[in-house]
């Protein structure tokens, strides 16, 4: 005899086990939860991890069945059965069964985390009770009640907003404290970050006190990938770091006093692709290996990119002051976003869509790093040559404020202020270069006491070095250092010149016009914000 109803969480059960043996004697706990276990179907990934698929009146939802929300669930099954509850043994008993039934008997799917890519589409999973997902293809976008790939959820995933049809993304600068010469960067930013492929920028958000870094970077994650804990402290080691990039989409952490060695190689692992490896608990010989790649936003007072490869890898925006007459609640703030998010989503979607349509025809002469992340952010906005400058120009002020945070960095510009060219010994230039510093800096940890380190810094400078025009070759042959300046003029660049200055133009109009309805004079203005040198001005 078998059981067939629907259980009050909205599940099936169909045909649930019996309680009997068929010579009438009583089945053990495990052995029914195995039966209720075997009802739903299993499945493995790449990896080994074991899955099942839950169905029920609304969906059908796949957790790992060793994870607490499995265990409960098949817990609760066992006493709609019998009325009793079980122990825990039996329910490790099952689940070890069930879950090697998955990895031995069950087929192999891909599993995804928010974001999916398979054959030119890309699937975002809205996390609502439906576990409904949008497709994005080149010819449009739209909801899909049953989702054709498998996606997971984790404790503290948010749902993302029913995205509008009427896509309007001008409704998001409303609440952002961001440079119109700067929107461009952060579209892209979202862009990325809702394709499966990586590398993705990091978004560094820099600012003092009163310039709104922790609600821009809630506001961004919002639209990525919501979260119950949108901001998060800096994790205390990599292991912690792994963590949270595992059971999250989005990676972002929230007020940054300098960034220690490790947490900045552990981010730019994060961003363009990396491995993880560490010993499995409760083994001495097993590895678990994990490659891991998200989209992630920092900010905080100091300036944490001071470090090469996280330079390279980022975008950095300074955020201004906000005048007190133009601060809001964060209560009428959140409110009006709300109501605009359906839209702004809805924008995204579109970009998106129009980056999966153009990605394969975007050629650019002179790519830069992150290669991947231009030409979708290009492809995006339909061959925008405005992104491409303004892209140039924000790497080119990360560099440029790393180089000067470098003791050796400052140095070798100082020594190139005065020529073109200069050859020597790396003994000679270490001797050279200490004329350019002074006695406090000679005598700091940063400062190299050795030809040999000055020489593994200036290759850890170089590519920094050769964005502003200056080349460091070593000869390892007669062991001569040359370092040489030449000129870094970008390619087609004089469009995107008179592009953002007429916006520049267009934006200082309008400034003008605010501060007289405001009644505030330019002085008083200049007195509230700042430029800092990466804005970008008229030309």
């Amino acid at each position: 005899m078998t059981k067939q109803n629907k259980d009050d969480d909205g599940s099936l059960a169909d045909d649930l086990p019996d309680l009997y043996e068929e010579d009438g004697k009583k089945k053990s706990r495990a052995t029914i939860l195995i039966e209720i276990g075997e009802k739903m179907t299993l499945f493995h990934d790449c990896n080994g991890e074991t899955y099942a698929e839950i169905k029920t009146t609304l969906s059908r939802e796949k957790w790992p069945i060793k994870s607490k929300r499995y265990k409960e669930y098949i817990a609760n099954k066992y006493y709609q059965l019998t009325g009793n509850g079980v122990d825990r043994a039996s329910i490790n008993d099952a689940t070890a069964t069930l879950s090697a039934k998955a990895r031995f008997d069950g087929k192999q799917r891909d599993v995804f985390l928010r974001v999916a890519s398979i054959d030119d589409k890309i699937y975002i999973d809205l996390c609502d009770e439906k576990w409904r997902v949008v497709e994005i293809t080149a010819d449009g976008w739209k909801v899909l009640d049953d989702s054709p790939v498998v996606f997971l959820r984790n404790r503290g995933m948010a749902p993302l907003c029913e995205p509008s049809k009427n896509g309007n993304i001008s409704c998001l600068w409303k609440y952002l404290n961001i440079d119109e010469a700067h929107q461009p960067l952060v579209t892209a930013f979202l862009v990325a970050a809702l394709r499966q492929q990586a590398p993705y920028p990091i978004m560094v958000l820099l600012g003092e006190q009163g310039t709104a870094k922790s609600t821009v970077a809630r506001i961004l994650r919002s639209l990525i990938d919501p979260s119950h804990v949108p901001l998060r402290a800096p994790p205390k080691d990599a292991r912690d770091f792994l963590v949270g990039a595992v059971n999250n989409w989005c990676i972002t952490l929230d007020n940054l006093s300098g960034m220690q060695p490790w947490l900045s190689d552990c981010m730019c692992r994060l961003a363009t692709g990396g491995g993880y490896s560490s010993r499995e608990l409760y083994s001495d010989h097993d590895e678990t290996l994990i490659e891991v790649e998200r989209p992630s936003i920092v900010n905080g007072i100091d300036d944490v990119a001071t470090r090469p490869d996280f330079a390279e890898r980022s975008i950095l925006l300074h955020l201004l002051p906000i005048p007190e007459e133009m601060r809001t609640s964060e209560r009428k703030l959140w409110s009006g976003f709300e109501k605009c998010r359906p839209e702004i989503l809805g924008a995204i979607l579109d970009m998106l869509v129009c980056a999966t349509r153009n990605i394969h025809s975007v050629n650019i002469k002179r790519l830069p790093r992150m290669g991947d992340f231009v030409e979708w952010a290009v492809a995006a906005e339909n061959g925008a040559d405005k992104f491409l400058y303004l892209y140039n120009e924000n790497q080119k002020n990360i560099v440029l404020a790393g180089l000067e945070s470098s003791p050796v960095g400052k140095s070798v510009m100082a020594l190139m202020d005065s020529s073109t060219n200069w050859t020597g010994s790396m003994s000679d230039l270490h001797n050279r270069l200490t004329d350019f510093i002074d006695e406090d800096t000679r005598r700091s940890k940063a400062w190299p006491k050795s030809s040999n380190w000055l020489s593994n810094s200036l290759r850890r400078l170089g590519s920094p070095l050769r964005k502003i025009g200056i080349d460091v070759s070593h000869n390892e042959n007669d062991r001569k250092v040359t370092i040489n300046k030449f000129s870094t003029k970008p390619e087609n660049s004089r469009n995107c010149r008179i592009a953002v200055a007429n916006d520049t133009a267009k934006q200082q109009k309008q400034q003008k016009s605010e501060d007289v309805e405001n009644n505030l004079r330019p002085s008083d203005r200049e007195s509230n914000a700042r430029n800092w040198r990466s804005r970008v001005t008229s030309i």
